[in-house]
Formats: structure tokens, sequence, C-alpha cells
């Protein structure tokens, strides 16, 4: 695209969906415009998470045995294998349950506490621990966080990561990959070695893995057989 704008001395237009590139673009002089259709609202995207309303005293058989079936009714037919679940009493509303509906037993089964921490994390919020939950289930293979900057996901990540190699040995080693999206010149352009060019974007990995390190220190060697 550049190269034609170039060639037509600006009459090209970038059109693209990828906000990253349209910001690139920007700041190589080429005009851009978004998809005029095809929009996503972000309000009817997966969220992950579902609230139902039952009756207190299935919450009362969900703490006193463990499970309970999705309720009944074509609001509750469609959940998700792996999907959270919120749980309210009806004549309750104060009290909830936290769980998730397991696709192979067909039954909602509790979100356990994270008491000792991930690595000295601990959740904040219920979003938090059903984040936490499914990074350290080793039957679920892949995880998707989606959420606003600063709401933990990379932390979290990082940690549950490090658990599971470092101490609980379920894998051998933790690899994480980060997308380059430059505003101006490519990586190329950058001066220094490949370790200086990467540095400004794995900042904010490496700023992460430090702050777990500060509350973990015994670990440290532990990362560095890692990293080595």
């Amino acid at each position: 695209a550049l190269a034609i704008h170039n060639q037509q001395q600006g009459s090209t237009i970038f059109v693209t969906k990828d906000t990253n590139l349209r910001i690139k673009a920007d700041a190589l002089g080429i005009p851009t415009q978004d998809y005029q259709h095809d929009k996503v609202r972000i309000d009817e995207l997966y969220t992950g998470v579902a609230e139902i309303n039952v009756p207190v005293a299935t919450i009362d058989t969900f703490y006193e045995k463990g499970t309970v079936p999705p309720p009944e009714g074509k609001d509750y037919n469609a959940l998700y294998a792996n999907e959270y679940v919120v749980m309210r009493g009806q004549e309750d509303t104060g009290k909830s349950a936290l769980g998730r509906h397991d696709g192979n037993k067909k039954l909602i089964v509790p979100v356990p506490r994270v008491k000792e921490g991930i690595w000295g994390i601990f959740p904040k919020n219920k979003e938090q621990a059903f984040a936490c939950d499914a990074l350290l289930n080793d039957e679920i293979k892949l995880v998707t966080l989606v959420g606003k900057a600063g709401t933990g996901k990379t932390l979290l990540a990082l940690a549950a990561g490090l658990q599971k190699v470092a101490d609980e040995n379920v894998y051998k080693k933790l690899l994480v990959s980060r997308p380059v999206f430059p505003l101006g010149r490519d990586i190329g352009f950058l001066p220094g070695d490949i370790e200086e060019k990467l540095n400004p974007w794995m900042k904010p990995i490496f700023d992460n893995i430090e702050l777990l390190l500060e509350i973990n220190p015994s670990c440290q060697k532990k990362v560095e057989r890692g990293y080595e």
C-alpha cells in the first residue's frame, strides 16, 4: 500500500479492520478507512460467563455435593463446555455460587479457591478466579483471555505457566510470544542486536516476570534455568 501510495502521489486509501495497521498507516501518511459494514458489536461477543437464576436449594446442594446439573430450560441448554456460571438465588439474590460447566460430565462443577496463590498472585474478582481455574486446569488445552489493559491477563498467564513448568513439572518449557506492530519503521531499522530490537515489545513481559520474582525470590534459580 505504501509503494502504491508513493507511485500514485497520495490517491491510495488503505482499508482494514486491524487497528494496529491503521495506526501504522497513519504514521506513514497513508489515508485509512475501516470497513463500513460487517461491524462486530462488543456486547454480542461470547463472554465465557453465564449468569443464571436458580432456587436457593440448588445453591445449597451445589455447596453440599460439589456438583449440580444445569437448570432445565431453553435458556440453559446452550451452555458451552467450560463456560463459567454465576448462580444466583431466586429467593435471595445475595446468595450465589461460582461454577464451571463440565462438558464431559454435563454438570456444573465448583471453581476451586486459590488458597496458596499462583506464585504469590491471588485473584481479585470472579473474572480473575475463572481465569486462574482455566489456566491451571490441565484438561483445558487452550485458554483465551480478553479484557482491558491492566486486568491481569499477562500476569495471570505467566504465573500459571511458571507454576506448571517450574513447580509442577507438567511441561518442560514456557514459550511467550508477542506480535510486533511498529508504528513507524519496521524492527529491522532499529539500532542494536535482535535482543535490543525486541526489548520495547518484551518489556511488559519482563516487568511481570520481575514482579513475580520479587514476590517469590526463592524461585529465581528455577526461572534462570528455564530461561537458559
